[in-house]
């Protein structure tokens, strides 16, 4: 791998301008999503699971964003169920990729970018705060990539003086003239009350810390710093999952049929010796009697069973209304044996009141059998992580995952530290078992 351990290296100044938690410490939520939204490497996504508090976890996990990238956190917080879940699986996380917890400042490490990146909810929330605050003077970092950052400033409404004289002076980079003529080292000018100006910065070393200090009427109002930090070249990844799978499989042996011949009861009265001679009993002031139809046992050393139960059936010559008589009664009849795969038995008993019939009940007996079926599939990746969904009649599985070229073989459900993949959660529904990986 090269590596094994996930740290984040950025030296940065004391932010005053931009830091939401100074006087606007709800915008750091805001802050974290426009942050998190391009979030794709794993260092930045590791940043963002440690500054996950509380009050941001419970945010996130109701309104995470949908087009985010950042697959890693996600997973972490949609498969915790609460915040003390997903501290514990932060603990595991790190403990398993040697992260080293960042001492300074976290949040001002958000405004470190490694690709173009938009500040959209960050702004409104530092707007909304701001507003309470009369006259202020403020500055929001809108947008930062790689070669430049722009930056807003504001003067709210409000009591005193109708304007201000602004200047702001670059570091490690270049302001644009008012003109937008070229690049120069400092830029004065006036902000007017209600108003807003908007400036462009190029950083003049895109590797270091690139910044500015603003005057208000000749006195430092503060500074803000933003970082340009290389993305980390894309790692090939690609997947496959072997399984071998258990089938049953069903053989049809033959057909079972079952005959009995119920008793004439055809005006039999319940208290005739007919009746008594039969172990009848009564139904109204009628005979009725109880009738068993039994199929054959079948082999208990072979893995043969009766199913797929016919209907019982009346098969007797003439008229059905001779057969059945006047006072039939069918309401009687009941399943002994519980019917389908595994019986070795079976039985049907029913209940007549009538004139003799014939009765006919059939069942198949089939041989089941155990087959094992190995097949390979491929494994979707996005964005590093993907999901293995496991059936019920699985025997076995493993992953053969190649990682830049190398190739690592682990078992489904577990972790892989040499290739650093990593399961972040695992679930089972209706049979399926769902692992979630990520490949760090």
């Amino acid at each position: 791998m090269g590596f094994k351990k996930i740290c984040l290296f950025v030296a940065v100044s004391a932010f005053t301008l931009f830091v939401a938690s100074a006087q606007c410490p709800g915008c750091k939520q805001a802050l974290l999503k426009d942050y998190l939204l391009g979030s794709e490497n794993t260092d930045e996504q590791m940043l963002v699971i440690q500054i996950i508090d509380k009050n941001i976890f419970a945010d996130l996990k109701k309104n995470y964003p949908s087009d985010t990238v950042a697959t890693l956190v996600y997973e972490m917080i949609q498969s915790s169920r609460d915040f003390e879940s997903f501290s514990k699986k932060r603990a595991d996380l790190f403990a398993f990729a040697s992260y080293s917890v960042q001492d300074e400042n976290t949040e001002a490490l958000l405004f470190n970018v490694s690709r173009s990146t938009t500040y959209e909810n960050y702004e409104k929330c530092m707007d909304a705060c701001n507003a309470k605050i009369p006259g202020k003077v403020y500055a929001v970092l809108n947008r930062a990539d790689e070669n430049l950052f722009y930056v807003s400033v504001k003067f709210n409404s409000g009591s005193g003086a109708s304007f201000v004289n602004l200047v702001l002076k670059p570091e490690n980079a270049m302001i644009l003239s008012q003109d937008a003529s070229r690049y120069v080292t400092q830029v004065a000018m006036k902000l007017l009350k209600g108003k807003e100006l908007f400036f462009t910065f190029k950083r003049s070393d895109k590797y270091n810390t690139s910044g500015f200090k603003m005057m208000v009427d000749g006195k430092e109002l503060g500074n803000g710093y933003t970082s340009f930090k290389e993305a980390a070249p894309k790692a090939e990844i690609s997947a496959t999952l072997n399984i071998t799978l258990k089938d049953s499989v069903k053989k049809f042996v033959k057909t079972e049929t079952g005959l009995i011949n119920s008793p004439n009861l055809y005006k039999v009265l319940s208290n005739d010796t007919a009746c008594r001679r039969l172990r009848g009993f009564a139904v109204k002031e009628w005979c009725a009697v109880k009738n068993t139809i039994e199929l054959p046992k079948l082999h208990n050393d072979k893995n043969v069973y009766y199913t797929n139960f016919s209907k019982l059936k009346s098969i007797s010559e003439g008229k059905k209304e001779q057969a059945y008589g006047k006072y039939n009664e069918m309401s009687g009849l009941s399943k002994i044996q519980i019917i389908g795969p595994g019986n070795k038995t079976a039985k049907y008993e029913f209940v007549t009141t009538s004139g003799g019939c014939l009765w006919q009940w059939k069942a198949d007996v089939y041989e089941f059998s155990e087959k094992l079926s190995k097949q390979q599939k491929p494994v979707t990746i996005k964005n590093r992580l993907f999901v293995l969904e496991l059936p019920e009649n699985l025997v076995e599985a493993s992953i053969t995952l190649k990682l830049n070229g190398t190739k690592y073989e682990m078992k489904a459900g577990s972790n892989n530290p040499d290739a650093m993949t990593y399961l972040i959660s695992e679930s089972r529904k209706k049979g399926i078992v769902r692992y979630v990986y990520f490949v760090l």
